[in-house]
Parts: C-alpha cells; sequence; structure tokens
C-alpha cells in the first residue's frame, strides 16, 4: 500500500486500511466472518453519512453525533433503530477503526468524537401506555443534530 500525507488521508483510506484489516483476522481464524461483515456494514453506514472523500482532518464531533443519531432513529438497514447494545458495538467499531488509523500512522493526531455517548438517555416515556411504567432507551434530546 502507498505510504498516504496524514493531511490527505480519506475516510475511504481509512475504512478500507481498517477492513482489510480485519479481513486478515477472519483469515487467521481470529474473528468470525459474520463479525467483518458487521464491521463493514458500520463502517459503510459511516462513510456515506460524512462522504468517503472526506479528509480525515475535516472531521467534527458533530459528524460523530450524526451517525449516533442516525443508528438510534434508522439503525443499520434504514429501518428500526438500534438497541442499547448494538448501538454501543457500532460506536465500538467506529472508534477502534480510527483508533487502529492513529496507532498505524494513517493519521497524525488521534480523531475528536466529542461527547457522543454510547448509551442513549433514559426516559419514562412508554410510547402511550401509561398503565405500564417500564423505561425506555430514547436519543438524549442535546444529542440530536440540527438539521
Amino acid at each position: 500500500m502507498p505510504t498516504l500525507s496524514p493531511n490527505s488521508v480519506t475516510v475511504k483510506d481509512v475504512c478500507n486500511h481498517y477492513l482489510t484489516h480485519q479481513m486478515r483476522k477472519v483469515e487467521s481464524d481470529e474473528i468470525g466472518g459474520r463479525w467483518l461483515e458487521d464491521y463493514r456494514r458500520v463502517v459503510e453506514l459511516f462513510a456515506q453519512l460524512v462522504g468517503s472523500q472526506r479528509v480525515v482532518l475535516d472531521l467534527r464531533p458533530k459528524d460523530f453525533g450524526r451517525l449516533r443519531f442516525r443508528l438510534v432513529q434508522k439503525g443499520l438497514g434504514g429501518r428500526k433503530g438500534l438497541g442499547v447494545h448494538a448501538l454501543n458495538r457500532a460506536i465500538t467499531v467506529i472508534r477502534g477503526m480510527f483508533k487502529h488509523a492513529y496507532e498505524n500512522d494513517l493519521i497524525d493526531k488521534p480523531v475528536k468524537y466529542g461527547t457522543w455517548k454510547a448509551l442513549p438517555c433514559l426516559s419514562t416515556s412508554t410510547g402511550g401506555n401509561t398503565a405500564k411504567r417500564s423505561p425506555r432507551f430514547l436519543p438524549c434530546p442535546k444529542a440530536m443534530p440540527h438539521q
């Protein structure tokens, strides 16, 4: 792989490098093929949301907030939002990808994620059912991006 300047590394470069690294883990039986497919889906959604040709140095915390909001609202498939554990896992994949990029000298400094949190806020909303008051996870209002 040709050496990339940290100032010109794109989201696509980081995604491809990370997925290649994970594919090698599948080939050496460190992880299963299903894990790689999950990684690929999360990474592709991230690249689609922020732009695959975007330079990594231009990413801002609001970009990660948009991803989190999208995952809570529509999930990976666009129909149903992720639950708390799947959300944590998706966020961990993205953080791991940029950690990998930093530790392998693709980027000069760690990416700033801002205050996007893995766990959504706990709300007492019941979706209209007042007879049953069980907690339900909803996105934190402050974490929702303004579009």
